[in-house]
């Protein structure tokens, strides 16, 4: 089971944030700041290895944080209307 994703920059980030999977985001020169700056991606204060045995040790704040990073990625996402998408190809 995973339950955490980690990268340097990866788009791949909105996909594991909707199935509740926080991601860890290397630090580097122009990746994690696109994220952080641009996108808002919930940030951890903690080094990689803290933030594991803190997730492992604490499965109350795991949940909490898992539930703010899928409302984050939701944000960036609309439903699926099947009536417009067939109104703008009839156009």
């Amino acid at each position: 089971k995973v339950f955490l994703h980690i990268t340097l920059s990866s788009t791949s980030v909105f996909e594991f944030a909707l199935a509740g999977i926080p991601s860890y985001i290397i630090p580097n020169l122009h990746g994690d700041k696109i994220f952080f700056n641009e996108y808002g991606f919930p940030k951890s204060t903690m080094n990689l290895e803290n933030l594991i045995s803190f997730y492992k040790s604490d499965t109350i704040q795991f949940k909490n944080y898992s539930a703010e990073v899928k409302k984050w990625a939701e944000s960036y996402y609309e439903k699926f209307d099947e009536k417009l998408l067939i109104k703008l190809l009839k156009k």
